[in-house]
């Protein structure tokens, strides 16, 4: 058992993922084509970002950023949640 594994809190009757994880790996097996589909998949190159979704994020995160610097550092506290450590 890994060290994580010995450290888990509590969680009562939640059932445990690893344990789920490991019976069904028992049971289920990929075909040799099928697994190279999915490592394919999951390394393949990503589709190409739609360039109005990335300049309109960046507007908006500039924006934020200029507004809460430039704000006095009483309206920037009051935007920090409660019990949040700087």
């Amino acid at each position: 058992m890994s060290p994580q594994r010995q450290h888990r809190p509590d969680l009562g009757d939640a059932p445990d993922l690893d344990r789920l994880l490991d019976a069904w790996a028992e049971r289920v097996r990929l075909g040799d084509d099928r697994a190279e589909q999915i490592r394919a998949a999951v390394i393949a190159d990503p589709p190409a970002m739609d360039q109005r979704w990335w300049l309109d994020l960046v507007g908006r995160v500039t924006a934020t950023v200029l507004q809460s610097t430039t704000m006095p550092a009483e309206a920037r506290r009051a935007l920090v949640p409660a019990g949040y450590a700087w």
